[in-house]
């Protein structure tokens, strides 16, 4: 892979994963995974393909669902700062890409993070499949239920027109 190309893939693979329910009129998140303040509505969180489509009824409560969980990078200004200087001429860092390795101990979430996480997925009833070795997605199934309560949604059937 030639070294530009492996920079865009770095930038993109540290692009946000989304947790998307079809059906729902909005996601919730709440500040931490334990947190017992209220939770939030995020605005503008259904599918844009729900638009062309006709809902045909909601998912059953015992249907198992996989989801993945994305965690947020860290030190995100000084990855921006890194980013330019891998691709400015000139910079002492132009062209000395990290490695999947230096780029997760650097900017990935810690090995903390991700244990609330998966403490609190598995607290509301889901298991944790995998987490990816950048540490930034957590993968985790569970019964539509299950799912539901974790994360403030409602799951519906929908039909292409």
């Amino acid at each position: 892979m030639r070294p530009r190309s492996l920079a865009l893939a770095s930038a993109l693979a540290v692009l946000p994963l989304t947790v998307a329910s079809l059906g729902a009129t909005a996601a919730y998140a709440a500040p931490t995974p334990n947190a017992s303040a209220a939770r939030v509505a995020l605005p503008n969180t259904v599918t844009p393909a729900v638009a062309h489509s006709q809902k045909s009824g909601d998912v059953p409560a015992t249907q198992q669902i996989s989801v993945a969980v994305s965690l947020k990078l860290r030190n995100t200004a000084e990855l921006d700062r890194l980013l330019s200087a891998l691709s400015t001429k000139g910079s002492p860092e132009y062209g000395h890409y990290l490695t999947p390795a230096q780029f997760t101990e650097r900017f990935g979430p810690t090995q903390a993070d991700v244990d609330q996480v998966r403490s609190y997925l598995a607290g509301q009833g889901l298991k944790v499949t995998s987490v990816s070795a950048n540490r930034q997605v957590v993968n985790a199934t569970g019964s539509n239920a299950q799912i539901a309560k974790a994360f403030g949604t409602h799951e519906s059937r929908y039909v292409d027109q």
